[in-house]
């Protein structure tokens, strides 16, 4: 390696890779390179963020989590397994191109003579970013018993709610709880009035949610934001309404 950037060719070589950690932009490329969601230049790999030579620190892969040597880390992310379906001694193609989608990725293979089994950590938001790499490389995941298979052809999708059937490549989904954008637009808006609701019934003093079959809350006016108080609350506050 030359020390100059391998973009610009110009500055020399400050930053490094995230996840791939491959050290070839100066600062201003590396900046550009994130900004319009490019690969790596030397190794093809999305490029999720950079961090700085002099201070860079390992990061883990599946959920980001960077740390020193002397710290010790537990993944909290999300363990997906990916599975190759079939026999791929007639199909080496296959396997190669699955790994070229997920480079970057922390994966390990498990050894089995049956089935090549990938088991995969990542978080959910990364695992979003490898489904679009894999159908970009013309592979599809289909969910069945939490496992994910890689597939070589589009699996169908179907809406959970209302059934009608989806275009797998513009959802960014898997095949479990796909959700088409009209019944995504009732759910926000039932989630939106049920969140409404609960604050109607939550008392603004302790932040218990009141079940008004039971209880009652007070709406005083007399304070700013016109505040409601269970009446728990309402008689410390205003002990000489219960005299």
């Amino acid at each position: 390696m030359s020390g100059l950037c391998i973009r610009c060719n110009i500055h020399p070589i400050t930053t490094v890779n995230m996840p791939c950690q491959c050290s070839c932009y100066c600062n201003g490329c590396a900046i550009y390179t994130l900004e319009h969601r490019s690969k790596c230049k030397q190794c093809n790999t999305r490029i999720r963020h950079y961090h700085s030579i002099s201070q860079y620190q390992e990061e883990c892969k599946a959920c980001g989590f960077i740390c020193d040597r002397q710290s010790t880390h537990v993944c909290s992310a999300t363990k997906y397994t990916m599975i190759i379906i079939g026999d791929l001694s007639d199909r080496p193609h296959l396997e190669e191109t699955f790994i070229t989608a997920a480079r970057g990725w922390d994966f390990v293979k498990v050894t089995n003579p049956a089935v090549p089994t990938y088991k995969i950590a990542l978080c959910d938001s990364y695992f979003e970013e490898m489904m679009q790499d894999l159908k970009q490389s013309l592979l599809y995941l289909e969910h069945s018993n939490n496992v994910y298979s890689v597939q070589t052809t589009e699996p169908e999708l179907f809406c959970y709610r209302c059934e009608d059937e989806l275009d797998y490549n513009f959802y960014n989904t898997t095949t479990i709880n796909a959700i088409c954008q009209g019944c995504r637009e009732e759910v926000e808006a039932e989630e939106e009035a049920e969140a409404e609701k609960v604050e109607s019934l939550t008392c603004d003093r302790c932040d218990i949610v009141v079940d008004d079959r039971f209880k009652e809350l007070v709406d005083t006016g007399d304070e700013p934001g016109n505040n409601k108080f269970c009446k728990k609350c309402d008689r410390k506050l205003h002990p000489d309404k219960y005299n």
